[in-house]
């Protein structure tokens, strides 16, 4: 699984364009070792839209993403911080305090000086001078995210959304009938009996966001966010304004066999809703009525995971 690193980003806005930014180690996907900093890059990105804020976490085995350059272990940066520009200028540590757009011009120095070249690296990792704790970068290769960048994001899981943590939903193998109803996490509706689509749409997002806990694929969010926000937007917005719920159900397909990380790849397989006046009354219809759903291929396991929309109070 690796070490635990999280990313704060804003909902709807958009990672800056290469070379449209001055970052630390150049371009790439960024993290950091500490909650509470990915917070902070949220709140800066979200630029006001608290509502927006969305923090993730992930494992990241950086060797299995290639080269490392980790300067935290590294003695010529540890020397090179001790250097002063001239015999009585500040040292490039001091330098790098003072200004955080610093540590980006002492970066390319160092690389310079030292001769790396660091096209031959796939993740840098360093000290967060300004903010505390630990960067990580996976940088960009031509301009574009690497594999490496691409295969993480999608090993998201959402813990924070707009400042606020993110309960896990449920997850129940398909197979599983009878016993117990699973836990269920639930969105508590505070729209009114009259509310329309748009109400219905927000609701949903809000809802996704517990999903997400135990989808953990940032693909597969965006997948099921569509659907809910345009094909069953009209049918949640009715649902909650004659005073019932909603079960939203999310079929995955899931590899048996786990990758080198640990993980278990995983597809949508489809996106359904069921109404009900309570989440035990909608989960036991959804389950009651017989359906022709889709099925998995070999070697791949089919789950569902839940989330409920309360009804109005």
């Amino acid at each position: 699984m690796g070490e635990t690193w999280y990313r704060g980003e804003a909902e709807g806005v958009a990672p800056s364009r290469p070379g449209g930014d001055l970052h630390d180690f150049g371009d790439g996907l960024y993290f950091t070792s500490d909650v509470e900093v990915a917070k902070l890059y949220a709140q800066t990105r979200a630029n006001g839209k608290g509502e927006t804020m969305r923090v993730y976490q992930v494992g990241i085995d950086a060797p299995q993403l290639g080269r490392v350059l980790d300067l935290t272990r590294s003695p010529r940066w540890a020397q090179f911080l001790n250097q002063r520009p001239t015999p009585k200028s500040i040292t490039n540590e001091q330098l790098i305090k003072l200004a955080n757009e610093n540590y980006s011009r002492m970066f390319q120095a160092f690389v310079a000086q030292e001769r790396i070249d660091i096209d031959q690296y796939n993740v840098v990792i360093g000290p967060e001078y300004v903010r505390g704790g630990r960067q990580l970068c996976i940088l960009m290769k031509n301009g574009q995210p690497s594999a490496g960048a691409i295969q993480t994001r999608a090993n998201f899981k959402l813990i924070f959304s707009g400042g606020k943590p993110v309960a896990p939903a449920s997850t129940a193998n398909v197979r599983v009938g009878g016993g117990s109803l699973p836990e269920i996490p639930t969105t508590n509706s505070k729209i009114g009996r009259m509310m329309g689509n748009q109400a219905a749409v927000a609701m949903a997002g809000v809802m996704l966001e517990s999903l997400m806990m135990s989808i953990g694929d940032y693909g597969i969010e965006r997948q099921v966010k569509q659907q809910l926000q345009t094909r069953f937007a009209t049918a949640i917005g009715n649902s909650l304004s004659q005073g019932q719920g909603v079960l939203v159900i999310v079929s995955l397909q899931q590899w048996q066999q786990e990758d080198f990380n640990g993980m278990k790849a995983r597809m949508l397989l489809s996106v359904n809703i069921e109404p009900g006046p309570t989440m035990d009354a909608a989960l036991k219809s959804w389950r009651g009525i017989p359906r022709l759903l889709a099925g998995a291929p070999p070697g791949w396991d089919v789950i569902e995971t839940y989330s409920w929309i309360a009804p109005a109070p």
